[in-house]
């Protein structure tokens, strides 16, 4: 999307109205049944990334009985960030006792993500499509960030 109130810059708040719109409108274009996104730390500080994080509270507290399960990725510190797959101790940790203890129960606030290799593949894809996004770091990123493998995620409320 080219939208003169949401250009990319890092060091830009949107509108949560603004970003509420298009996520809703998008949302049921595409008939989504769940959306996953950033949490208030933009993973990587980035205030495009907040914005949509508070766009998306804004979203769900506006349209709550028309707008699908939103959760938000969590914000790690740097080291844990760039561990790939070796972060899934820390990562799955605190699911453990819903499985031990109550594996038939849903817990609908929290859900664990991990990416198939087919997923890992999309991903990169996606990278891909935005040159503008595509430094020597970012390379980086998609080797070693725990976030290209498994995502523990929370509940939008």
């Amino acid at each position: 999307m080219d939208l003169a109130e949401l250009k990319d810059n890092p060091r830009e708040w949107w509108p949560a109205e603004k970003v509420a719109e298009v996520v809703k409108k998008h949302a049921e274009e595409v008939q989504a049944d769940v959306i996953i996104t950033f949490d208030s730390g933009g993973v990587s500080g980035h205030l495009n990334h907040r914005s949509v994080h508070r766009g998306l509270q804004h979203l769900t507290r506006s349209y709550p009985a028309t707008t699908p399960p939103i959760f938000s990725s969590t914000t790690v510190f740097l080291l844990r960030k760039y561990s790939s797959i070796w972060d899934v101790t820390l990562t799955a940790l605190p699911f453990l006792p819903n499985l031990i203890f109550s594996p038939h129960s849903e817990n609908e606030d929290r859900a664990l993500f991990f990416a198939t290799w087919s997923d890992y593949r999309a991903a990169r894809r996606a990278f891909g499509k935005h040159a503008s996004q595509m430094s020597w770091d970012r390379h980086v990123y998609m080797v070693l960030s725990r976030y290209m493998m498994m995502n523990d995620l929370r509940r939008v409320r």
